[in-house]
This record gives structure tokens, C-alpha cells and sequence, in this order.
């Protein structure tokens, strides 16, 4: 966001632009607390006004590869996660994808200003979430998105990396999805978990070779919540991390995201290949789920951080330590903070390897974004009820589980010997939530029988409400 004030301090502000960032400056007022949605109709008409005069700059060949149209783009889709009342509503991504393709547009020029580069830098940044959200691989290739453009050479290499999970994450899902399970297939996907491997490693090793600037540190454990509500507390029991700044700990998250996008894609493989036998006895699931609950923890570390709590606890923190913004005062809760920390949430959120009261203190925290911070998005996320990747795993078997599978084929993946992982009896996962895994496992299997049994006359309804949910998690998680 650094190009918004030099933008709005240029010798002329295009109309189109002027009129975006009105629109999110009332949105953002509209949601503060107390304010009883007075700012809601103005803030809406200077959008429809924005959108008018964005699409009648884009128009023009010139006028749409200026900064400012750009800039009013990507001020669109911030206007559509501030605002958001239904799923159906949210614009965000078709902004984003009309974003990349002027960025596409305006070519290696754009990175020779300050501004142009910090607005390059923005669409990258949003260009990896949507990727990372939508199973789509990014348009242009890595060196195209990172070449001439970097600003923090450890930023952009972390950038890089998330962009090659992007791609592993779109070639893994079309496969999964479309190739039928024969034994060179078999071996397809299993060389995609080595790939997926080392891409993780390359990940971590990205962890292990920062400056003390890229660094996190532990400042304080907490051990209480306070009258154990967990959907209030600002802090989950456990370690809490600080940060050189805000942009140090986004990117941090966006690595963490990505390794357990990772895992996920791991996980999904080991069970296509090992399918009938239950995916959760395999050494990749094992690995998979002590990795990300390693990493969910994380990610619930780096909230308070990010969410403000450090300025009501100065003792813990120098001021010096705190990030710096463009205007306003820095040691108070940001509307920026919570929607750089909206997605890393609810990602965190859908995923199977959460104990409840994690799940509860997420779902919170969404909360707190949503109705304190003002980013409206965050409330909508908090009413998913998905898990990930057990369900990911059912629809896949859905999908392409190949009816009237060769014998043999099936005699080898039900003779594999698999030890039981040790993960799959700790106390990270509570015996209520196994159990209830263990209820919808024993559906899906059910559901897996009929459909090997009657291979003609497949379950058309739960089929397509398992594509509705593949529908779903594409276009919000």
C-alpha cells in the first residue's frame, strides 16, 4: 500500500483513482465501531463512480497503463474485502486478475519509478494469495514476476518460492482430479509428493538463512486465557513472537502458508495412490501433520503481533519495534494489520490438524478483524465449515476414483505395509475430534463402496455437492 499517499500527492489525481480511494477511505470509516453505518451509501456511490471512470480509463490503451489506474484496481478489490456481505458479492479476485493482466501490460517499465515498482511489488504479493487460494498457476513464469523487481533480495526470494508452490499447487490439482488411477499414473503422482518434498525443504532452509531483521523473536508465554473464552482472548496460550515489522511478518505467513499448502498436496497424493487403505497410515501423512501443526502454531504466534496487542503491553516492546505506517499513529490497532492477516486465518482455520480451542480463538480473532478492524471479510470466513485436506481427499475420490479398477492394481495398494504413525494416537490430536474424523471417514467410505459397486449409476447428489464445495474453497480459502 505505500503508492496510495504519493499517488494522492501527485500534481493531478485522475478522477478514477480519486474516487477509489474515497470509496475505501468511507467503507473503512463506515465499519468503525460505533458508526452505525452512516457512511455506507456514499462509500457505495463513490464506488460505482470508481468503477465507471476505471472502466472508461481502461479504454484507453495510454491512460490504462498509468500508475493511477493501476493503483485504482487494486483500491477496488481492497474496497470489495472491506465491504463484503455475501460470498456472492465478493469481487476481490476478478479485480486481482484484471490487476495482473496491467500489470502484464505495462511490461519491465513500470519498474523503473518508486511507485511503479512498490505497485508491482502489491500485484506479486496479491497475484501468490489468489494463486495459493484458487489452485490456478500464476500467469508468466517465476523470473518474470521476481526479475528487475526485487526490493528485499530474502522478501523475493520467499516470494519465489510461494510462486513455485502456486504452480505445484495448479498442476497437483488438475491431476488429482483428472487422470485415472493406473499404475504410470501411480507413478506421476508420486514423483509430484518428491517434488512437493523438496520444494517444502527449499522452504525451510529459506528459514534458517535470515538477518536479525528478518528474524522472529519470542517476547512473552502466556499460559491463561482470561475467563476461559477463548473467542475474546487476544492471545492463545503458548509462545508469542515479535517482528522487525508488519511487512517482516506477512511475508513470514505467506511462506507458512505456502509449506503447508505443501503438506497438503502431499497428503492428497499419498492418499490417491495408497487408496482403498486409509491415507492417515502413511509415513507422508504423519510428517505432513507434525509439520503443519508446527507451522499452525506458528502462524497463531505471530497474530498478537500483528493485531496490535503489543500496544497496550510496552513493557514487552520498544517502540522502535513497532511498525511504521504511512499516517496515523503506529501503536494502535490498524485495519491494514487485520486484512494482511485475514488470510493466513482463515486458512489456518479450514484445516483438519486444529485442536477445537484453536479453532475457536481463530475464528475469534476473525471475528475481532471483522467487526473492530473493519475488513467485513473476515466475518464471512468465520461461517465456512470446511476441513482440509480430508475433504479435498473425499471429492478427489469422487471425482476420479476408476470404476471397474484392475484387480491386480488393487490387490498391490491394499498389500502395501504401512506402519500407523504415532501422530495419529498424540495428544496434539484430542480423541473427540479423532472420533468425529473417524464418523464422516466412515461415511466416505460408504459413500466409495456404493460407487465401486455401481459404477453406472453413480451418487449424482453427492457428487455435485461435492463439487459445490470444490466451487467454494476455490473462490474464498
Amino acid at each position: 500500500m505505500e503508492f496510495v499517499v504519493p499517488l494522492l500527492n501527485a500534481d493531478t489525481v485522475p478522477q478514477h483513482y480519486k474516487y477509489a480511494f474515497e470509496a475505501c477511505a468511507l467503507a473503512s470509516l463506515n465499519n468503525g465501531v460505533g458508526n452505525g453505518n452512516h457512511f455506507e451509501k456514499q462509500a457505495l456511490g463513490k464506488y460505482t463512480k470508481a468503477l465507471s471512470t476505471t472502466f472508461a480509463a481502461l479504454r484507453d490503451p495510454e491512460v490504462a497503463k498509468e500508475d493511477a489506474t493501476l493503483a485504482a484496481v487494486l483500491l477496488l478489490g481492497l474496497f470489495e474485502n472491506i465491504t463484503a456481505k455475501t460470498m456472492g458479492m465478493l469481487a476481490w479476485g476478478s479485480h486481482i486478475e484484471g490487476a495482473i493482466q496491467l500489470a502484464k501490460a505495462r511490461g519491465r517499465k513500470q519498474l523503473q519509478t518508486k511507485v511503479g515498482l512498490n505497485m508491482f511489488i502489491a500485484v506479486r504479493t496479491q497475484m501468490i494469495i489468489h494463486s495459493l487460494s484458487t489452485s490456478k498457476s500464476p500467469g508468466m513464469d517465476v523470473s518474470w514476476w521476481i526479475e528487475d523487481a526485487v526490493r528485499d533480495r530474502h522478501a523475493s526470494e520467499c516470494q519465489r518460492l510461494c510462486i513455485k508452490v502456486g504452480e505445484l499447487r495448479g498442476e497437483a490439482n488438475r491431476l488429482l482430479t483428472t487422470v485415472p488411477r493406473t499404475p504410470d499414473n501411480m507413478e506421476i503422482v508420486i514423483d509430484m509428493i518428491r517434488r512437493c518434498q523438496a520444494q517444502d525443504q527449499a522452504c525451510a532452509s529459506w528459514c534458517k538463512n535470515l538477518p536479525d531483521y528478518f528474524q522472529c523473536k519470542t517476547a512473552t508465554w502466556e499460559d491463561n486465557v482470561p475467563n476461559g473464552d477463548y473467542t475474546k482472548a487476544e492471545v492463545y496460550p503458548g509462545r508469542v513472537d515479535v517482528y522487525n515489522d508488519l511487512w517482516v511478518a506477512t511475508i513470514w505467513n505467506m511462506l507458512r502458508c505456502g509449506r503447508i499448502i505443501l503438506n497438503s498436496i502431499i497428503v492428497r497424493c499419498a492418499a490417491w495412490v495408497c487408496a482403498p487403505v486409509d491415507y492417515r497410515t502413511t509415513p507422508e501423512y504423519a510428517n505432513a501433520a507434525r509439520t503443519t501443526v508446527d507451522i499452525v502454531t506458528d502462524v497463531i504466534s505471530s497474530v498478537p503481533y500483528q493485531l496490535g496487542w503489543f500496544s497496550k503491553r510496552r513493557d514487552l516492546l520498544e517502540r522502535a519495534n513497532l511498525s511504521t505506517f504511512a499516517c496515523g499513529e503506529d501503536d494502535s490497532s490498524k485495519g491494514l494489520s487485520g486484512y494482511f492477516m485475514t488470510w493466513p486465518l482463515a486458512f489456518i482455520h479450514s484445516l483438519d490438524y486444529l485442536t477445537d480451542s484453536q479453532r475457536t480463538w481463530v475464528r475469534g480473532r476473525l471475528q475481532y478483524i471483522g467487526s473492530q478492524l473493519g475488513v467485513r471479510y473476515a466475518l464471512l470466513l468465520t461461517q465456512l465449515n470446511i476441513r482440509i485436506p480430508s475433504m479435498l481427499i473425499f471429492r478427489d475420490g469422487l471425482i476420479t476414483r476408476p470404476f471397474g479398477i484392475p484387480g491386480d492394481f488393487e490387490r498391490q495398494a491394499s498389500k502395501a505395509s504401512r506402519p500407523t504413525p504415532s501422530f495419529y494416537a498424540s495428544p496434539l490430536v484430542p480423541q473427540h475430534e479423532t472420533a468425529e474424523k473417524a464418523k464422516l471417514d466412515q461415511e466416505a467410505a460408504s459413500v466409495f463402496t456404493k460407487a465401486m459397486k455401481f459404477s453406472n449409476n453413480v451418487d449424482e447428489r453427492r457428487t455435485k455437492t461435492w463439487l459445490e464445495f470444490q466451487h467454494v474453497t476455490t473462490t474464498t480459502i
